[in-house]
């Protein structure tokens, strides 16, 4: 059998692995959890017991393939895609964490083309890891003196944020977090840096500016 218990605040939640339980055994078929085979019920020995978003949903089918299917079923009515919260509950916008509202609109999902050609920071082969993978590692942009400054800047930006601590707890949250930070001189001096510039530019085809 395979244990399942998915969000499941309404159901027992007990693991198979830990209490190796017997589902053939009839004092312990209201513990069993997933898909099992119950050898004592030979007109339908194939059991399916899942709990959903608090909810039990369980049923017994004459085959194997047929309780796969149905589990299958259950799944993925539930937790496929498109994905549906659970408890649709309306989310209060953080005024710190959360762009506004009205900007919202104004996202776009759109896939650009990544050009073929070398641009001022990437080679080809770089643009072309970007088109496979999306993503890239290790593209160096300070160097040498600037490198020195930006990490004074920065250790002089986490002695600020952590020196008023109260205690080792609270000094763990003033190092990460930061409200608004392109407010911060040192966040603005590296989003605005040539080299970031040139990056984006190579890959989004257009010119970038902050």
């Amino acid at each position: 059998f395979v244990f399942a218990n998915l969000t499941g605040t309404g159901c027992p939640d007990q693991s198979m692995g830990e209490k190796k339980i017997l589902c053939n055994e009839e004092q312990t078929k209201h513990e069993c959890w997933g898909l099992w085979e119950d050898a004592t019920d030979p007109a339908a020995p194939h059991h399916v017991r899942l709990c959903v978003a608090g909810e039990e949903v369980k049923s017994r089918f004459e085959e194997r393939e047929e309780a796969l299917e149905f589990q299958l079923q259950q799944l993925q009515a539930r937790f496929a895609w498109p994905r549906e919260a659970l408890q649709p509950v309306p989310v209060e916008r953080s005024p710190i964490w959360d762009h506004p509202e009205e900007l919202e609109p104004l996202k776009q999902y759109t896939f650009r083309e990544v050009s073929r050609s070398p641009g001022k920071a990437l080679d080809v082969a770089q643009l072309d890891a970007y088109r496979e993978d999306g993503f890239l590692l290790n593209l160096p942009v300070l160097l040498g003196e600037a490198l020195a400054t930006a990490r004074e800047d920065f250790n002089q930006l986490l002695l600020e944020r952590t020196e008023r601590a109260a205690d080792e707890d609270a000094k763990f949250r003033a190092a990460h977090t930061l409200a608004r930070p392109l407010h911060q001189d040192l966040v603005q001096r590296l989003a605005r840096h040539e080299r970031v510039l040139h990056i984006v530019e190579d890959i989004l085809g257009t010119p970038a500016a902050l």
